[in-house]
């Protein structure tokens, strides 16, 4: 009888723990992947805005070569440079690295420098979906200027672009007529939700099991007088 009693309770006690946790766990979960989100977001647009500063003063064509040939470079050894420095375990480079790109382009959607990393059709796809999500028209409009499409096209935008997903971020530059792109891939971001997720949850998986322990314990702590009475009555 006692013991019945006794299961019964660690049963209900852990059911509804579990279901606590569980709600908790997923509220937590739901609330740290939108805090990342933002954290993403924010970082891109503080990107295109660094970019938009760089490139404000009006520049020659021969300097916007030297400058993407710098670029060309400075990413051609980005691969190499980033083993290294992995196999070192202390260096400046980071996977992520080839996650992220960015493109400024002129009204009529030439580019005007970029990341190695950026893909090809990053623009058109994105002009695309933009026209997709507004219902302004059909994919076919992706071949018209940029400038045509207003500061609606400004913002951020989510593009799937071959094997992988987007999140672009579009600055408009009206004073010097350019438009700012700056991209990275989604996988970045669920990655570290994934990472935050399972840290976040591996304390309560290997806390429920001392929890349960605890609570029979303290479950039979406390029928231990009912135990003693029927003693006597029997």
């Amino acid at each position: 009888m006692l013991r019945s009693i006794r299961a019964r309770t660690l049963v209900l006690v852990l059911g509804l723990l579990s279901v606590s946790m569980s709600l908790i766990s997923y509220k937590s979960y739901r609330d740290a992947n939108h805090e990342i989100e933002e954290l993403f977001d924010a970082q891109l647009a503080q990107t295109a805005r660094l970019l938009q500063g760089m490139l404000g003063v009006g520049q020659s064509a021969l300097v916007r070569q030297r400058l993407q040939a710098s670029l060309d470079a400075a990413f051609a050894g980005q691969h190499a440079q980033l083993m290294a420095d992995l196999a070192l375990a202390e260096g400046a480079g980071h996977p992520y690295e080839s996650k992220l790109a960015f493109q400024v382009l002129d009204g009529q959607g030439e580019v005007l420098l970029q990341s190695a990393s950026a893909p090809a059709d990053l623009l058109r796809r994105t002009i695309v979906e933009f026209h997709q999500h507004s219902g302004a028209g059909h994919a076919h409009l992706a071949d018209e200027a940029v400038t045509a499409l207003g500061a609606a096209f400004a913002g951020y935008h989510s593009v799937p672009l071959g094997d992988y997903h987007w999140r672009v971020f579009v600055l408009h530059d009206a004073g010097e007529q350019k438009w700012i792109m700056v991209a990275e891939r989604s996988d970045v971001r669920g990655e570290l939700v994934g990472l935050i997720a399972r840290r976040m949850l591996l304390p309560d998986l290997l806390g429920l099991p001392i929890l349960a322990l605890l609570v029979w314990v303290a479950v039979g702590w406390g029928l231990a007088p009912l135990a003693q009475m029927a003693s006597f009555i029997k």
